[in-house]
């Protein structure tokens, strides 16, 4: 052991950088960089989540390892894979601690990141490591072809693990860094800084903070959740503001903050969530994280997934389904939220889910307001519902007709239903009147009358047999149709 310690020991000061620990000694009259145990922790908790997932230990490729403190620890933990570092006398000392621990499934390998990248496989590594590093590889060789390779990479392996340099930071003014560090890994769809750690310079720099990075194509990962597998990914439209992640029976939706307005809405959701959210179905809030670094803000939150189809598109693939019970459970969801003081700002087929069961579920709770007066067009939680009424009982196949007026229900009402509807003043509980109207017989004087419920029925009824009458004349035609083409085929064969 103490001649192993005098070779560490002049390997060490053979090296540019003391940076890390140096795995398995202490060495005396010299003080690494970076204790680097609080990143470990961080890459400690990622590998053992992955670990499980995959059912064995992870090869890992450790980009830039200086010491080799970080692939010696996974390597310790059952895994191995390679440490990557261009100077040649870091692979040195880290091929003497190697030689300390011959049941390691370690390699070191001398080399650039730009020319090992293109010749890693896929599926053979499982988690990669860069720290600190990705700025040198811009300076020699530009950001456009480090983006690519970092492109590349995020198709081959599981996860990443990154600390990134700003541009901000001023050092390296010259070496074309990107003005925004998340550019480096637009290559995955889920990037999230677990956190931003002070960098030591030097004594006559400031204490830098660097966001340490975890980015994934296949998972997202969260302290309370840990890892969810990541089944498919929807991209907000509206400039990429919003990216929605189907995770099993979780979605993750994370949006990036542009304006006042945008976090707003954001909020509200999650307020909408923290008040409702388990009630009757509803989705529960598990996690809430803000992230504000210098490339803005961004907010994610994790909750339930409600599986089914939009009510669009159980009504553009010609589902059928009963129009006025998908009605009747909107408004009980309209109900149980203005009790609360809260209304529904975009009710559309478009943001309501419809499961097998038959049960319906609103799903856009950025628009959720505390006043009847909303923000949205029609500006009206009252005419919303009712255009919202309008579009599925005349069965349109586009929603995009104007503002819509109550006398566009006429036929689907009562004269009764239609009075007291329009009667509803804004500032009452409409949807509990609206309700009250179209789905309980009342009591009072204002009660329906049998007559009344009978026509009400006996207009459904006709209105289905209409539907019935079109469909059986379209077979009626098409019958006729085949007769006449065999009628010319037999009077053909007769001549």
């Amino acid at each position: 052991m103490a001649n192993n310690l005098e070779e560490i020991t002049a390997a060490v000061q053979a090296l540019p950088l003391f940076y890390q620990p140096i795995f398995g000694y202490e060495v005396q009259g010299a003080k690494p960089v970076r204790n680097c145990e609080d990143r470990l922790a961080d890459v400690k908790k990622i590998y053992d989540l992955l670990s499980a997932e995959l059912g064995r230990p992870l090869r890992v490729l450790d980009l830039g390892c200086a010491q080799g403190y970080f692939s010696l620890y996974a390597a310790k933990w059952g895994g191995g894979g390679t440490g990557l570092d261009f100077e040649q006398a870091n692979i040195d000392l880290c091929r003497l601690l190697a030689r300390d621990n011959p049941n390691f499934k370690v390699n070191f390998v001398q080399s650039t990141i730009e020319d090992f990248l293109p010749s890693v496989k896929a599926g053979e590594y499982d988690l990669v490591l860069c720290f600190n590093v990705l700025h040198w590889c811009v300076k020699f060789s530009g950001f456009e072809k480090v983006q690519a390779l970092l492109t590349d990479l995020s198709q081959k392996i599981y996860i990443g693990i990154f600390e990134l340099a700003l541009k901000s930071e001023g050092l390296y003014p010259d070496w074309g860094l990107p003005e925004n560090y998340r550019d480096y890994l637009s290559g995955y769809s889920f990037v999230r800084a677990i956190t931003y750690y002070f960098r030591h310079v030097r004594e006559d720099i400031r204490h830098i903070k660097r966001p340490f990075c975890f980015a994934s194509n296949k998972y997202a990962w969260f302290e309370n959740l840990g890892l969810l597998k990541i089944d498919d990914v929807l991209v907000s439209p509206r400039g990429a503001r919003t990216t929605c992640y189907f995770c099993g029976d979780k979605f993750v939706k994370l949006t990036d903050i542009t304006d006042e307005a945008q976090h707003g809405r954001a909020q509200r959701e999650i307020n909408f969530l923290n008040t409702f959210g388990g009630q009757k179905g509803l989705p529960r809030l598990y996690a809430t994280l803000t992230e504000q670094d210098e490339t803005g803000m961004r907010i994610i939150h994790v909750r339930d997934m409600i599986k089914g189809k939009t009510l669009r598109e159980k009504i553009f693939n010609g589902e059928e389904f009963d129009r006025w019970d998908v009605i009747r459970q909107m408004l009980e969801w309209m109900v149980l939220f203005e009790q609360q003081g809260y209304y529904q700002g975009d009710i559309g087929a478009h943001n309501i889910i419809y499961c097998d069961d038959g049960k319906v579920y609103p799903i856009d709770y950025e628009t959720v307001n505390t006043s009847p007066k909303l923000f949205l067009w029609l500006y009206s939680a009252k005419l919303q519902f009712l255009n919202f009424m309008n579009f599925l009982l005349k069965l349109n196949e586009f929603e995009n007709s104007p503002v819509c007026y109550l006398t566009d229900l006429k036929k689907y009402l009562t004269p009764r239903q239609y009075e007291r509807i329009a009667a509803i003043r804004e500032d009452e509980k409409f949807f509990s009147r609206m309700y009250e109207i179209l789905f309980e017989p009342e009591k009072d004087s204002e009660a329906y009358t049998v007559a009344e419920t009978e026509i009400l029925a006996i207009e459904r009824y006709i209105s289905y047999v209409g539907t019935k009458l079109q469909e059986l004349e379209e077979q009626s035609k098409e019958q006729r149709r085949r007769i006449e083409q065999l009628e010319k085929i037999i009077e053909g064969r007769v001549k």
